[in-house]
């Protein structure tokens, strides 16, 4: 009674009768999850805001998206943790779903599964339930309150059946999401917070999206993390980032404490993938095969560390008494020399920061006998059983982050 009470003196009656639905919603009552209401899941309020600026343009009704009646253009979920403070330190977990088809991902994105059965949806061995996936297959909600991130806001832009999400620039993005929930939903988010850090996310062809949000001018004042499942597109973006690490590790004007700071703020990134399929093949041996790569193109060669010896020997020569003089070294030698100690030195500083490298880029490889493509954000095979903290990989994900 004490928490009604107080949402009807922040928000009014009106509003609070609005926020105080059922969860999950009853469609015999027109109540549906993406009705502008605001439905709970456990902890996390889930309210749907629709007009924003951003997102995909197009309706994507019928066709691929035909085991929904809801459309998709500029809409997108928002989960909101219950207690969240707009005014403390908060982060932006921005999730971007895969392929949508009837016959292949199930759900139409974040949209309603209810349809008219036909020949194709029973094809796929689709019901229309009236479930929406982030609930009932991801188990996105269940996992964020289970992960402790009580600060943190989902934002799950709805795209179409071949993540198509629009233009979606950002923390602009992000802002104008925030601003409309808070609008729509005072009770829920007394206001937009000022400032956040992000949280990349994406499943299958969502990893697409998460490469473009990386790609030109960056689209975020503060990137903590970037969680991937089955994602498609991103193998390109941690190569390059692991070598821009490797480069700035290994310049030795660096300090250890400029390197410790630098590898502190890099997005910490987390790949699930599946293993011995196109994923776990994609993302296995990523991390550990860039870093061999540069370190077998920088180690000396037994002729090349022979060779260090000799030059390193004749300039530390120092005659003894009645001896000839020392031969100097000439320029080249000199040269080469000092070339030879440099790349030495890079490899073994390199060496010495290789566990603070894999602090930051981690791939898990699950065993693809537990579960299917579909069902690795959840960690486990799809049923109706309650979320059992622990089990997802979105919730692992996100409790890895520094």
């Amino acid at each position: 009674m004490a928490r009604i009470l107080e949402l009807q003196r922040l928000a009014g009656n009106q509003a609070t009768s609005l926020v105080l639905q059922r969860s999950p919603p009853d469609p015999s009552k027109g109540e549906s999850w993406n009705d502008g209401r605001a439905y709970e899941v456990g902890k996390i309020w889930r309210v749907s805001v629709t007009g924003l600026t951003g997102g995909t343009a197009e309706k994507w009704q019928g066709g691929d998206s035909q085991h929904t009646r809801e459309p998709a253009d500029h809409r997108a979920v928002v989960l909101v943790p219950d207690g969240f403070k707009p005014d403390q330190p908060t982060e932006v977990l921005l999730y971007f779903h895969g392929h949508t088809e009837a016959w292949r991902g199930r759900y139409a994105g974040w949209r309603q599964r209810t349809f008219k059965p036909n020949r194709e949806t029973k094809d796929a061995g689709l019901v229309s339930d009236d479930t929406v996936r982030d609930v009932a297959l991801d188990q996105i909600e269940q996992q964020l309150q289970a992960s402790g991130h009580g600060q943190m806001i989902g934002i799950l832009p709805q795209g179409g059946p071949q993540h198509q999400f629009g233009d979606i620039a950002g923390d602009d993005y992000i802002r104008d999401v925030l601003e409309k929930a808070s609008s729509a939903h005072p009770a829920i988010l007394k206001s937009a917070p000022k400032e956040w850090k992000v949280v990349l996310s994406g499943h299958s062809g969502g990893g697409w999206e998460v490469a473009n949000q990386l790609s030109g001018a960056p689209r975020f004042k503060a990137l903590e993390g970037i969680i991937l499942f089955d994602a498609e597109g991103m193998k390109g973006e941690i190569v390059r980032r692991i070598r821009e690490d490797l480069t700035f590790v290994s310049d030795l004007a660096k300090t250890d404490d400029e390197r410790t700071a630098h590898l502190a703020e890099r997005p910490a990134i987390r790949v699930f993938a599946r293993d011995k399929n196109k994923y776990g093949k994609m993302y296995g041996t990523v991390v550990d095969d860039t870093i061999d790569g540069w370190t077998a193109s920088h180690r000396l060669s037994g002729a090349q560390r022979s060779a260090l010896t000799r030059l390193s020997d004749r300039d530390a020569c120092t005659p003894a008494p009645g001896q000839p003089a020392c031969r100097p070294l000439s320029r080249d030698d000199r040269k080469r020399m000092d070339q030879l100690r440099t790349r030495q030195e890079q490899v073994d500083v390199v060496s010495r920061f290789l566990p603070k490298l894999h602090d930051v880029y981690q791939v898990t490889l699950i065993d693809p006998d537990t579960m299917e493509h579909e069902e690795i954000i959840r960690g486990t095979t799809t049923s109706d059983a309650v979320y059992v903290k622990g089990e997802g990989t979105l919730e692992k994900g996100l409790e890895s982050l520094p």
